[in-house]
């Protein structure tokens, strides 16, 4: 028994090629983003003085710093996300440009062997704390740019426009 003519296979693939361009995957990538973005902000905002705990845990920055880091930097996560969910120009570039700034920080705390909360989704007393917890968070933020990346190609092939 034999499989698939070659063919068919190939317009198999392009079918499935031009699916996955079309305008609702695209959409659906932009939503998810848009909320994940939304909802991390926004639990940030609800404490920021505990998010600024968490900034501070990674030495990077004096305390002064992260005060103001823990308002402004989840104020930009909702902008972002608000933007990417009204498909505004400029907001994948900063959603994009956050999660490279995150998976920085990430890193240096996994190179540095960092005992701390990623505080991604606000801190969680439950959740688990260490350097696998902080590559799993960058695993996250690898896949949520590599998305940014997808929409950002299906928008050039979308045209002059720039928006699918």
């Amino acid at each position: 028994m034999t499989g698939p003519s070659p063919s068919r296979r190939r317009r198999w693939a392009d079918r499935l090629a031009r699916m996955l361009r079309g305008r609702g995957i695209l959409a659906a990538i932009r939503f998810v983003l848009a909320l994940i973005f939304i909802y991390a902000g926004a639990l940030k905002l609800i404490d920021p003085g505990t998010f600024a705990l968490v900034i501070d845990s990674f030495g990077l920055v004096p305390w002064r710093t992260a005060r103001v880091l823990s308002v402004a930097l989840p104020a930009l996560e909702v902008a972002g996300g608000l933007g990417l969910a009204c498909n505004l120009r400029g907001a994948l570039a900063l959603v994009a440009s956050q999660l490279l700034l995150f998976m920085g920080v990430l890193g240096y705390g996994v190179l540095g062997g960092l005992e701390v909360d990623c505080g991604c989704f606000g801190l969680d007393g439950a959740a688990p704390v260490g350097t696998e917890e902080l590559k799993a968070a960058m695993l996250r933020d690898v896949f949520m740019l590599g998305g940014c990346l997808w929409l950002h190609v299906g928008r050039r092939r979308a045209g002059a426009s720039g928006r699918p």
